[in-house]
């Protein structure tokens, strides 16, 4: 008994450990890293090796320095053929980080991996630590949604609205009209509704329209060209984003030609899986941004695609930036 007890004690401070920031988000890179080698080899393999502490101290130096918070952001994971967007809004006065907030968690699959828990739920750690405001769950489709158990697991949020409310903690953001605060600053959110029966589970989606910095993000979820025409009707101009995020990952049944002209981004998002069986993003939908000049970056080749909000939306492609160890010697 004695010895089982020890064994709990200490996995459980191995699990307290592992979700420190420090070790869910790669600091050193490149020169960096080459640089960290003979200090990891005079601290940890010469016996009475010179500068064996300051190394050492050196070490721990470099684990715990602070992470670069993440204000006005925005980032479309690279989930695979699902989705997930991270946002923060402006910094409030006095410092610290402004609302984070969650639209979708990917997926989760029959063997019990959580895309919500190993890839959304890690690096939110590593951004903001157990913080967030809002999740909004498009709607129940499993690549938008399974992951939120896994992410429960680790991360609470405050306040969760869904397209297709199916648990206790869900709130109807149908039920929503207006603006919403996000943070103490002037950043706002709105869920933008419109008329008609939704006759499948992709038009339940809620429509999330997100203010950060004076820039504005549109983030539809799966809805279609039907969808899309009754939203031209209703909000006509101000459906004028800065950033959209793809409908329905690039699907031919979506971005039609009307929505793009009223909407009008200077820069499109999808998120979908390399060589994925659906083929998306169509080629058609990609023709469409070609001919209007609007950058179009894909999860797939770009892996995660950070937006800075704050500036001129200058965009990150973390595949690009943080390539494998291997590609970094």
């Amino acid at each position: 008994d004695m010895l089982n007890s020890l064994l709990l004690m200490a996995m459980d401070a191995l699990h307290q450990i592992a979700l420190l920031p420090s070790w869910r988000v790669y600091k050193p890179a490149g020169l960096w890293l080459l640089s960290l080698f003979p200090l990891v080899f005079m601290a940890l393999w010469i016996p009475g090796g010179p500068f064996k502490r300051l190394s050492t101290l050196l070490i721990v130096m470099i684990f715990f320095t602070p992470l670069t918070k993440l204000d006005e952001k925005l980032i479309v994971f690279d989930v695979g053929k699902g989705l997930s967007i991270y946002g923060n809004s402006s910094i409030e006065e006095g410092g610290g980080l402004g609302a984070a907030w969650l639209y979708d968690v990917g997926a989760s699959f029959r063997s019990g991996f959580s895309l919500g828990d190993m890839v959304v739920a890690s690096n939110l750690l590593g951004f903001a630590g157990k913080d967030l405001s809002l999740l909004f769950v498009s709607h129940s489709d499993n690549d938008h949604a399974g992951g939120e158990e896994g992410l429960r697991r680790k991360i609470i949020p405050s306040l969760t609205y869904a397209g297709q409310p199916r648990m206790e903690h869900h709130k109807d953001c149908h039920q929503l009209q207006g603006w919403h605060p996000l943070g103490a600053g002037e950043d706002r959110w709105r869920i933008l509704s419109y008329p008609g029966n939704k006759a499948n589970d992709n038009n339940h989606s809620c429509i999330l329209q997100v203010d950060i910095a004076g820039k504005r993000i549109l983030m539809p979820g799966d809805i279609d060209l039907r969808a899309e025409k009754l939203l031209v009707r209703v909000y006509g101009k101000r459906l004028k984003s800065d950033v959209l995020i793809l409908a329905h990952h690039g699907s031919k049944s979506s971005s039609s030609e009307v929505w793009l002209d009223v909407v009008d981004p200077k820069l499109g998002v999808v998120s979908s899986g390399l060589n994925n069986r659906f083929q998306h993003p169509h080629q058609d939908v990609i023709n469409r941004f070609k001919q209007r000049y609007i950058p179009l970056y894909n999860t797939a080749t770009s892996g995660a695609v950070e937006v800075d909000l704050s500036k001129t939306s200058s965009v990150i492609q973390w595949r690009k930036k943080n390539p494998p160890i291997w590609r970094q010697m």
